[in-house]
């Protein structure tokens, strides 16, 4: 049983409607106008937010479909469908990023009363539907998708959780073994926790996965961010 009550809060920030989600030991933040973005993750306990934004400030503002995506807000985390690059795919031109992340998901108000953020959006240039249901359990976020095939063919497609994270020093990423050995090489594998360097960035791919999990550790601060997933 979860000992914390989680309760669901709407509040406006520069002209957006904010859903907060919180338990006592979690809050996280979600826009669902702006592609149902999770703009903040914080831990009660320690204050820590670990979720990026830009160092000028959190400015929320609307995308057009096709836009960069560097052009967004440049904030936590965004869903990746049906691609993350921009293509070309069965003579439908796919946005970088995919095509959720710049569109407005609706509200389930129903879920809310439960203590679940589910939020749901129907794709305009793929035949899909997703709903997104974020739901915390103590420590834990937990979050459920359903997809749907709104199409009378078969239809494939690529899907990612897209977090930009904020790194502080003393940070350390852990690995399983299978993974780190798919990044055997990568120097920025073991840099991280060494130098936070505000310009710095790496883009690397470990497959195929066969074991589901990553995480973020601080033994100075003791905060801990693991992700946990079906791989």
């Amino acid at each position: 049983m979860n000992g914390f009550i989680s309760t669901v809060n709407l509040r406006e920030e520069q002209g957006f409607e904010v859903y907060y989600i919180s338990n006592g030991e979690i809050e996280l933040s979600v826009v669902p106008k702006l592609g149902a973005k999770i703009i903040s993750l914080k831990n009660v306990k320690t204050g820590r937010e670990w979720l990026w934004h830009p160092p000028d400030g959190l400015k929320l503002f609307y995308n057009r479909m096709g836009d960069d995506f560097h052009r967004s807000p440049l904030v936590g985390i965004d869903e990746c469908l049906p691609t993350i690059a921009p293509c070309r795919w069965l003579g439908r031109e796919l946005p970088d990023h995919g095509e959720l992340w710049s569109e407005r998901w609706s509200v389930d108000p129903l879920a809310l009363d439960h203590g679940v953020l589910k939020t749901a959006i129907q794709l305009k240039i793929s035949p899909f539907r997703l709903e997104r249901m974020i739901e915390l359990r103590e420590s834990e976020v937990h979050i459920r998708y359903q997809l749907s095939n709104l199409g009378g063919t078969e239809e494939h497609f690529l899907w990612a959780l897209h977090p930009l994270l904020r790194l502080q020093p003393g940070d350390h990423l852990e690995l399983p073994p299978s993974t780190r050995a798919l990044l055997d090489g990568e120097t920025w594998v073991d840099a991280i926790g060494t130098a936070v360097l505000p310009q710095s960035c790496a883009k690397a791919f470990a497959g195929p996965v066969y074991e589901g999990s990553a995480a973020i550790t601080n033994s100075k601060t003791g905060d801990r961010l693991e992700f946990v997933w079906d791989p």
